[in-house]
């Protein structure tokens, strides 16, 4: 009951930072905008973040090895704190500790992760599922998709999604990202499509 409490006190205090964060940038897009006011609000978001921050320090250090908690603070550190990097290092922690959350359930509320779910009605029992960051860098996967690909707990997350493509797709597809990035417009993204991949054994490869 306690860490069930805690837990909740971090995801309250995660969806505040996250609203305020939207709230300052929802503030520049008016159509006339006061000094002041986007003061407030950037003081607003720096206050939220403090308090998630320091809530999930706090948290933590009650439950350092609980995989479910290390994911979620892994997702603060990446869209919050902008820090995809570190935040990479939680998500492979928390992928050797185990969690038994599913990886939609934990990208629930983030930028397009209504139109994956909704995309094909995904069985991650039996569907391989790779969550990327904006560099190409695997955050979460799977564990179908670990089986498809050939691979362990732990030896994907971190690596460029790219080591999975064969050329050359591999060579393109960071530059495909950061077009996307650039412009807004997708270009195969939204698709059913079906690619080759490559499995772990490098003279494998099938359609994904």
């Amino acid at each position: 009951i306690e860490y069930q409490r805690n837990y909740r006190a971090c995801v309250r205090v995660h969806k505040l930072a996250l609203m305020a964060q939207r709230h300052f940038w929802s503030s520049l897009l008016r159509d006339t905008i006061l000094f002041k006011d986007v003061q407030r609000s950037l003081e607003l978001m720096e206050a939220a973040e403090a308090r998630a921050t320091a809530m999930y320090r706090r948290v933590l250090e009650r439950y350092p090895s609980n995989g479910k908690l290390l994911k979620v603070y892994g997702r603060f550190l990446e869209y919050v704190r902008n820090d995809p990097w570190t935040a990479g290092k939680y998500y492979d922690e928390a992928t050797k500790l185990g969690t038994t959350e599913s990886l939609l359930s934990m990208t629930q509320g983030q930028s397009g992760s209504d139109g994956l779910a909704l995309a094909g009605n995904i069985n991650e029992k039996v569907d391989g599922l790779v969550i990327i960051n904006a560099q190409g860098v695997i955050m979460m996967i799977n564990q179908a998709a670990l089986t498809l690909f050939g691979y362990d707990k732990g030896e994907l997350e971190g690596k460029n999604v790219n080591v999975l493509m064969p050329q050359p797709f591999s060579t393109h597809h960071n530059t495909f990202l950061q077009r996307y990035l650039n412009t807004g417009q997708p270009h195969i993204l939204n698709k059913a499509r079906q690619m080759v991949a490559l499995h772990k054994v490098s003279d494998a490869a099938g359609p994904a």
